[in-house]
């Protein structure tokens, strides 16, 4: 049989257009692998997406290509900042002003990442830093004057405060905090009766929290005044997050440390907002947390 078949292969063989065994493929063009630009644009809109790792792998990889893209380490120093992880924004910022000494508004993001990391005499610094550069932002910068509380420079607090006054003059929190550094120096006393004067905090919990520090109103008032708010959910989150707040923060100046402590880990815990101030709460909260821990026996 096979001799029978052979002719009929052979005119299949004959047929087909000769094809050279090892004939080349057609071409395919080969694509250039992304730019480090180009990986940073699209690990921008992973992150903006939610695919947090795959935009952390991204920018990782642009910095491998490119270790001094500025704009690579920035993008990873706000998203490290994102994801809660201050310590490595601080690593990154720090990699920025390596490559570019005099970029004052790094210093300031610095600044922010170093307190939300608990560094408060770095956050300082660095402020300090950027207002060498900025000098016109000092009446506005009242994340030092915060600063300058925790760090217990109280006198400078004080200025701080007064002369964010001068740019915001209907600002509850201002008032309080002045008082709060003024508190310390002078006692509660004197710093009531030098209280900033605030005419009209529109906020839904501003103007109750002022009558509490101007010994007006109790704190329970005060609390219950904020879970007022009924008709909408964030609102009335947010004004227990500041009221509770604000309250921990009275009844430390009142030496009440128990009801302080608990108020303020309500404030860092059950209602913490997502900004500057519910970062305060959480540092608060730390400190707190680590005076009433006992020192071990040496």
């Amino acid at each position: 049989m096979p001799h029978r078949l052979f002719p009929l292969f052979l005119l299949i063989v004959l047929a087909v257009p000769a094809v050279p065994l090892f004939a080349a493929e057609e071409k395919v063009e080969e694509k250039e692998p992304p730019t480090a630009s180009e990986l940073l644009v699209k690990a921008r809109e992973a992150f903006r997406e939610g695919k947090r790792d795959e935009a952390m792998k991204m920018t990782n990889k642009a910095l491998e290509i490119d270790p001094a893209n500025v704009g690579g380490y920035v993008l990873r120093a706000s998203m490290h900042d994102a994801m809660k992880q201050y310590e490595k924004a601080v690593a990154d910022y720090s990699k920025v002003l390596e490559l570019e000494p005099d970029s004052a508004s790094v210093y300031q993001r610095r600044g922010i990442a170093h307190f939300k990391a608990g560094k408060i005499k770095e956050s300082i610094s660095d402020f300090d830093r950027f207002l060498k550069d900025n000098p016109n932002d000092e009446p506005h910068h009242w994340m030092r004057g915060i600063s300058y509380y925790y760090s217990g420079e109280f006198d400078k607090g004080v200025k701080q405060f007064e002369v964010h006054k001068t740019v915001n003059p209907e600002d509850v929190e201002n008032a309080v905090w002045h008082y709060l550094c003024k508190s310390r120096i002078d006692g509660v006393e004197k710093a009531r009766a030098g209280l900033i004067e605030i005419k009209s905090d529109r906020r839904d919990w501003a103007m109750s929290v002022y009558e509490m520090f101007r010994g007006k109103m109790t704190p329970d008032e005060v609390l219950a005044k904020a879970a007022a708010v009924k008709d909408n959910e964030a609102r009335l989150k947010d004004n227990l997050f500041y009221a509770n707040l604000y309250v921990g923060l009275f009844f430390e100046t009142e030496g009440k440390a128990d009801l302080a402590k608990k108020h303020i880990d309500i404030a860092a815990e059950k209602y913490l907002s997502e900004h500057y101030m519910g970062d305060v709460a959480r540092i608060h909260a730390a400190i707190l947390k680590k005076k009433a821990v006992p020192a071990k026996a040496e």
